[in-house]
C-alpha cells in the first residue's frame, strides 16, 4: 500500500489514501457531511459520478468541486464550507478533430477506438479522470484494460477532467477543463453519455450515509472503506446484485437486500436468462446475493440525526428497522440525454432517438449506450462500435452488427419490464420529505401539476425553485416525473456549474 498523502480537511490534517476518490477517502476518515444545504441540514455524497452535486466542497481555495471527480492525489486543503481564494482565469485553447467522443464508458471507448482506427483524428473527453465510465471505474479486469488499451493503440487523444458547457454553433462545442477553456470544432460528434440513476424521495433520503445504489458502487470502487460495516441495498433491477457483490467483496456485510418487484417479475427475468448463456452465467455468481433477496419490499424511512442509523424496510410481512452505517437505495436508470435536446436531438422519452447507424435527428450526430436506452455493458459496446464507424462515414459495421444490436435491445426491454418501479413507490414522500435536495423543496412546497406536464415543470421551477439548483434536475426531474408526471427536460446551457470565465471567454470566429 502505498504512503498515506496528509491534506488538510477543515485546519486539521489527517492522512488519505492516494489512490481514493476524495469523496470515498473523506467518508472513510468520518467526514460524513461534505456540505451544509439551504436549511442547513448536513449532506453527503450520493450518485458517486456527478450528477447529484452533493458532494460540493472547497479543494485548495477553488469553491464548488465535486469530490467524487477528484482524486486524493494531487489536492493539498479541504474545506466543507465556502473558503475561497483568487484563482487565476482558465487560459483558453482551440480544438480541432474529425471526431468528438462524449463519455469514456464503455460506448465511448468503443466508439472513439471504432472512428480512430479509420484514420479520423478523434478526441475521447469525460468528466471523471480516469476512463471507463462507471462500469468500468477503478476496473483492472481483462476486457475493461482490452478496451482502454484499443483506445490508446488507435491514436485517441484524451481530455479526461473536462466537462462539457454549451453549444457554440453548428459542430462546435465549448468544454471546461480545470486549467483551459476549449473550443472544440468537429465533423462528427458520438454522445456516449450514459444514464443517472433514478432516486425516489422518501423520509430521511438527504441523510449523509444514504447512496444511491451506483453511488455506493462508484464510492466503494473509489476506495470507501467497507470492512465490518453493516451495508442495506434497496431498491430494483440487476445492479443490486452487482452491488451486494463488490460491497462484500470488500468486506461488508450486506444486512439487507430489497428488491421493490414482484417475485412473479424476479423468476420471469431469471428464466429469460436461460437464452442469454454469458448473462446466466453472470447471474450464477451472484447466487449468494440472489438466495438473500426479499422481494416486493422497498424503503418508507431512513432514520439517523448528523448521518444515516437505520433503514426502514416495507416487506410483506410489515416494516422491519435494519441498523446499517451505510444504504445504497436506487430505482433504475434514466437515460442521459440532456446535451442532445440542447443540441436539438429527438429524444424518445429520455433516451436519444437514433437510427439504425446509431445516428441522431441530427445528422453529424451520433449516440450510443445507456443515453439511448438502458441496457448494459454488451449493449454500449455494440452501438459503441456502430456510432464510431458511422461518425467516421462508414457504415458497413452497422449491418453486421444489426443483429447483435437488436438481442441487446430486447435484453434491454425485458430489465424495465421486469424492473419498472411499482406505483406504491409514488407515495414515499411525506409532506414535509424533500424532493428538491439542491434547494430544499418539499412535496407538500411543490404544487399539483396542471395540465401539460411540460407547463407542470415549468410551474414548478418557478415557484419554488425546484430543479434550478447545482445539479439542474438531475435528481428532482426524474423524480417528479415519475411521482407525478412532470415532463423535466428543459435543459439548457450551461450544462454544468463552471466558473464565469469559462462563459465570459468568448471563441474566436477567426480561428
Amino acid at each position: 500500500m502505498p504512503e498515506p498523502r496528509r491534506i488538510v480537511v477543515d485546519g486539521h490534517a489527517v492522512e488519505l489514501d492516494p489512490r481514493a476518490s476524495l469523496a470515498s477517502a473523506l467518508v472513510s476518515s468520518g467526514v460524513h457531511a461534505l456540505r451544509r444545504s439551504v436549511r442547513g441540514e448536513p449532506r453527503g455524497p450520493v450518485c458517486g459520478m456527478g450528477s447529484c452535486y452533493e458532494c460540493r466542497i472547497t479543494i485548495d481555495g477553488v469553491e464548488h468541486e465535486r469530490a467524487c471527480l477528484r482524486g486524493v492525489a494531487g489536492c493539498s486543503t479541504v474545506g466543507t464550507s465556502a473558503e475561497t481564494r483568487h484563482v487565476e482565469p482558465r487560459s483558453v485553447r482551440s480544438l480541432v478533430c474529425d471526431v468528438l467522443v462524449i463519455g469514456a464508458g464503455p460506448a465511448g471507448l468503443a466508439a472513439a477506438a471504432s472512428a480512430a482506427r479509420r484514420g479520423k483524428r478523434t478526441v475521447l473527453v469525460d468528466e471523471n479522470e480516469g476512463l471507463g465510465g462507471q462500469i468500468w471505474r477503478a476496473d483492472r479486469g481483462v476486457e475493461s484494460e482490452r478496451r482502454r488499451d484499443d483506445v490508446r493503440a488507435a491514436g485517441v487523444e484524451l481530455l479526461v477532467g473536462t466537462s462539457v458547457v454549451m453549444p457554440l454553433g453548428e459542430r462546435r462545442l465549448r468544454l471546461a477543463a480545470r486549467d483551459a477553456t476549449i473550443d472544440a470544432r468537429f465533423e462528427a460528434l458520438v454522445l456516449a453519455t450514459g444514464a443517472t440513476e433514478l432516486l425516489l424521495p422518501f423520509p430521511g433520503w438527504t441523510l449523509p450515509n444514504v447512496f444511491g445504489l451506483g453511488g455506493l458502487q462508484a464510492l466503494a470502487k473509489g476506495g470507501l472503506e467497507l470492512a465490518g460495516k453493516r451495508v442495506v441495498l434497496a431498491g430494483s433491477g440487476p445492479l443490486l446484485l452487482a452491488v451486494a457483490a463488490i460491497v462484500e467483496a470488500r468486506g461488508a456485510r450486506v444486512v439487507a437486500l430489497a428488491e421493490q418487484a414482484s417475485r412473479a417479475n424476479v423468476n420471469r427475468f431469471g428464466l429469460a436468462l436461460t437464452t442469454r448463456p454469458a448473462k446466466l452465467l453472470q447471474a450464477l455468481g451472484y447466487a449468494r446475493s440472489i438466495a438473500a433477496l426479499r422481494t416486493d419490499a422497498w424503503p418508507v424511512e431512513a432514520v439517523g440525526g448528523e448521518r444515516l442509523r437505520a433503514l426502514v424496510l416495507r416487506t410483506p410481512r410489515g416494516n422491519a428497522t435494519i441498523g446499517c452505517d451505510y444504504a445504497g437505495v436506487g430505482f433504475g436508470l434514466v437515460p442521459n440525454g440532456r446535451l442532445a435536446a440542447v443540441l436539438g436531438c429527438a429524444l424518445d422519452g429520455r433516451r436519444v432517438r437514433v437510427d439504425a447507424l446509431q445516428r441522431a435527428t441530427v445528422p453529424w450526430i451520433f449516440a450510443a449506450g445507456e443515453c439511448t436506452g438502458v441496457g448494459g455493458k454488451d449493449k454500449a459496446l455494440v452501438e459503441g462500435a456502430i456510432a464510431g464507424a458511422s461518425a467516421a462515414g462508414d457504415p458497413e459495421p452497422a449491418q453486421k452488427l444489426a443483429r447483435a444490436r437488436t438481442r441487446e435491445l430486447a435484453f434491454a426491454e425485458r430489465i424495465e419490464r421486469a424492473f419498472a418501479p411499482r406505483a406504491e413507490l409514488r407515495a414515499l414522500a411525506r409532506p414535509d420529505t424533500i424532493v428538491c435536495r439542491c434547494e430544499d423543496v418539499t412535496r407538500a412546497e411543490i404544487a399539483q401539476p396542471g395540465t401539460s406536464p411540460d407547463d407542470a415543470w415549468r410551474s414548478t421551477k418557478l415557484q419554488t425553485r425546484a430543479g434550478m439548483g447545482a445539479c439542474q434536475g438531475r435528481v428532482c426531474g426524474p423524480a417528479l416525473e415519475f411521482l407525478d408526471g412532470r415532463a423535466a427536460r428543459d435543459a439548457r446551457p450551461p450544462l454544468a456549474p463552471v466558473t464565469l470565465d469559462a462563459l465570459a471567454v468568448m471563441p474566436d470566429e477567426s480561428r
